[in-house]
């Protein structure tokens, strides 16, 4: 007998301790079910309404809490329009020994909220242009990258921080376009005082503006020439105390009209591709005649050729001419407005080669707040806590310097001029000047992502090479921030999930 009643409360214990091992379970299930429901209502909320949120809100708790025997009741999700969604519920946890002191159930409230993080936000993305990207890839491209900015600017409809998000474009190719409008701008290079400035032309104290404000037809296209190394690689303020800071405007030389060698009793003929005015046209008072490389350095280098010089030309001398090889429209400096950033993008023609360091370069240079752009929000501001620099780098091939057959100057005209020049290498070796290239790519990246604080995104776009490849994994600021799309569809959806990822909400309560 006296077993028996102090059986009684034993079993009443055990059931009990099961009851409430069963209760904890539903609850932190419910838990984690509501937390993903208060999420996914937060997602892209902007003109939904109260009934759609709360639809969405509860689809997502179901998806994740399933029960036969637990019940809930009294669920609802609400928005505050500012960028917070708080959602409710009451789940009721049937019980199995509680019954026994008259508890059929355990009734408990749970609650989730999200939060858009407090971030704000500067993205760039860098975007090649080169002619590999031509037909459906640039489509696509323009696609993904206008979905991309509409969801990121999405974030300055709601709540009180009207630019939460600013977005630009840096498109790039051989050259990067800063924009003609900058000519007059303190960093450019106007007086002719950089070491540049004079090389392929004897243009000491002359700025290459100069030299285009001689010729009619053309003006300047607003490229220009990467600064010589380590400012290439760096953010460093342009100084005309600093020769080697300064920002050297685009200028393509006219290229001989002929020229040539004899060897073995024949005669080889050089090859130019940027031939555009006559060698002893202009002011110049004397002929030149002379062959072989001294004729090509006395052709070339003179600039009498070019004093009221006449360029007809339907492109302003990109095909042929001063701005050969700028092909790019201008960078598109950070800004909130939606449709800027779409025209931009619309704008962007696939033609040229690929220089990804010029693009790197000038995406950390488009999001820092000094000059040359100055469109960078300071980290650090009270007013914008948290404040985030983003760069999306895009590519779909590598490094290109494009080589002649046959010319003294080995290389088509680039942003480090010639390869004659020096500035990639001296051994005038493709591979190693491509080498080079992919060198600076990789300095530029970690300057970025050390000193200017920028966080880096890459998309390898049907790249097969696999250096390349290994150069964009290193890179981006993680391993899970370098993505490899082998297709159209593919490079839409590595934009898509990088929209998601800058703008992740969080659990606040």
């Amino acid at each position: 007998m006296l077993f028996g009643l102090a059986a009684v409360p034993v079993v009443f214990a055990v059931g009990a301790g099961i009851d409430l091992a069963d209760v904890v379970s539903a609850k932190q299930r419910a838990q984690i079910a509501m937390d993903a429901a208060a999420l996914a209502a937060n997602t892209q909320t902007f003109g939904l309404s109260a009934e759609d949120i709360s639809t969405r809100a509860r689809a997502a708790f179901d998806a994740n809490f399933a029960s036969d025997r637990v019940s809930v009741s009294d669920f609802q999700a609400v928005s505050d329009g500012e960028g917070t969604v708080e959602v409710t519920a009451s789940v009721s946890v049937p019980t199995s020994f509680a019954p026994l002191v008259g508890i059929d159930q355990f009734t408990f409230d749970i609650v989730s909220e999200t939060r858009v993080g407090e971030a704000s936000f500067d993205v760039v993305m860098v975007l090649d242009n080169s002619g590999s990207m031509g037909g459906t890839k640039i489509e696509t491209l323009k696609v993904s990258a206008k979905d991309l900015a509409a969801t990121l600017l999405e974030a300055n409809s709601v709540g009180t921080m009207p630019d939460r998000v600013k977005i630009g474009v840096v498109p790039f190719t051989a050259f990067v376009n800063v924009g003609a409008d900058n000519a007059n701008a303190s960093w450019l290079d106007v007086n002719g005082l950089s070491p540049v400035n004079a090389n392929n032309m004897d243009t000491t104290g002359v700025s290459r503006l100069a030299l285009f404000d001689q010729i009619s037809g053309v003006s300047w296209q607003g490229c220009v020439e990467a600064r010589p190394y380590p400012y290439d690689v760096n953010d460093a303020a342009a100084s005309d105390s600093e020769p080697n800071s300064l920002y050297v405007p685009q200028f393509a030389p006219d290229e001989p009209d002929e020229g040539g060698y004899y060897a073995w009793g024949n005669w080889y003929s050089y090859r130019y591709s940027n031939n555009w005015i006559d060698d002893d046209g202009g002011s110049c008072s004397t002929s030149i005649s002379e062959i072989g490389e001294t004729g090509h350095d006395l052709k070339q280098k003179r600039v009498c050729k070019y004093d009221n010089a006449y360029l007809s030309t339907y492109d302003n001398g990109v095909s042929r001419g001063p701005n050969y090889g700028c092909k790019t429209q201008a960078i598109t400096p950070l800004t909130t407005s939606k449709s800027t950033v779409e025209y931009a993008v619309n704008s962007m023609v696939a033609n040229g080669y690929t220089n990804i360091h010029q693009g790197v370069v000038w995406g950390w240079r488009a999001l820092s707040p000094q000059e040359p752009l100055a469109g960078g929000r300071p980290t650090g501001d009270p007013a914008y806590p948290g404040h985030r620099r983003i760069m999306i780098l895009m590519t779909d091939g590598a490094n290109t310097y494009e080589w002649y057959d046959r010319n003294p100057n080995v290389s088509k005209y680039n942003a480090y001029g010639y390869v004659t020049e020096g500035r990639t290498d001296t051994t005038y070796s493709s591979s190693v000047v491509h080498t080079t290239m992919n060198a600076r790519t990789a300095e530029a990246c970690t300057n970025a992502k050390t000193l200017g604080d920028v966080e880096i995104y890459t998309i390898a776009f049907q790249v097969s090479d696999q250096t390349t490849i290994d150069m964009l994994e290193d890179c981006a600021t993680k391993p899970s921030m370098a993505y490899k799309s082998e297709s159209n569809s593919e490079l839409t959806v590595a934009f898509s999930q990088i929209a998601k990822e800058i703008t992740r909400l969080r659990v606040s309560r």
